[in-house]
């Protein structure tokens, strides 16, 4: 049996709803967190973004009520690399 590789893009993101303010990146596998410590996660999604384009990894008011903590991060243009913090 030979197992398919999708490789996605932030083309094949879309916002959650029409009020959205952005695009909802999720991580790739599950995650356990078992101690308090820093993890960079995938997220299975791949660089480049549209020309003139750069994004910003910023964390979710309901993540840091569940006490995760998403340090900020920006994603360059011409970034080709798998998108992870």
């Amino acid at each position: 049996m030979q197992i398919q590789t999708v490789r996605l893009t932030i083309y094949d993101l879309q916002p959650a709803t029409t009020g959205s303010a952005g695009l909802d990146l999720a991580t790739a596998a599950d995650l356990s967190i078992k101690e308090q410590r820093i993890y960079i996660v995938g997220t299975a999604i791949f660089g480049p973004l549209p020309d003139g384009m750069s994004g910003l990894i910023i964390g979710r008011s309901s993540a840091t009520t569940q006490g995760i903590i998403v340090y900020p991060g920006v994603i360059d243009s011409d970034y080709q690399g798998e998108i992870k913090n």
